[in-house]
């Protein structure tokens, strides 16, 4: 199941991507492309709090994972220990490796795959606003996600898991800048 989940996940974000790709290539009418980003936005709100909060089951205690980077090495002495598990006489297969790193690091990469829309989306539809202020907007929006789940007891508190969020937001920013300046290199050489 968890290799099913980051393949899922990779699917849509792929499908997303290709998506906003095509309706920047194609789409030449800036009105309507800006209310089909919004309804994109509403879409994807919706399915992160479907997935952070509405489809889990309360805990017994409030947890708070405070230590930065702790994720990390749990995932890569999981990484170790799945690699280890699956030697055959000290061989090690490329597939092997791919998927013991799949299955250790599966919450750091879904973590971050869960916020890229959300970098994409935002500059898109606020293209003329401060990056700063998007930034911080996404920044805040997985703060409050996290508190939630603590103190609702439907997840932990993780700092990595912010870690991992802002690192989704900058890269969907980042694809967000190049698709805009390729569409403007494109507008130009019309």
């Amino acid at each position: 199941m968890v290799k099913t989940q980051v393949g899922i996940y990779t699917i849509v974000i792929t499908v997303f991507l290709v998506g906003v790709f095509l309706l920047e290539r194609f789409y030449k009418n800036e009105r309507k492309k800006r209310m089909f980003y919004w309804l994109m936005l509403v879409v994807y709100c919706g399915a992160v709090l479907w997935f952070t909060l509405v489809s889990r089951q309360a805990q017994n205690e409030r947890i708070a994972f405070l230590i930065p980077f702790r994720s990390y090495s749990l995932a890569h002495q999981n990484y170790l220990d799945n690699v280890a598990a699956a030697s055959k006489d000290g061989i090690v297969t490329a597939l092997e490796r791919v998927r013991s790193f799949l299955y250790a690091y599966n919450w750091l990469i879904l973590n971050v795959l869960l916020f890229i829309p959300y970098g994409i989306l935002t500059l898109m539809i606020f293209r003329k606003a401060k990056r700063s202020e998007l930034f911080f907007y996404g920044v805040l929006t997985s703060a409050i996600i996290e508190l939630i789940q603590y103190i609702s007891r439907l997840g932990c508190f993780d700092i990595d898991d912010l870690t991992q969020n802002v690192i989704g937001i900058c890269v969907g920013c980042l694809l967000a800048n190049l698709l805009q300046s390729r569409q403007q290199v494109a507008r130009s050489g019309e």
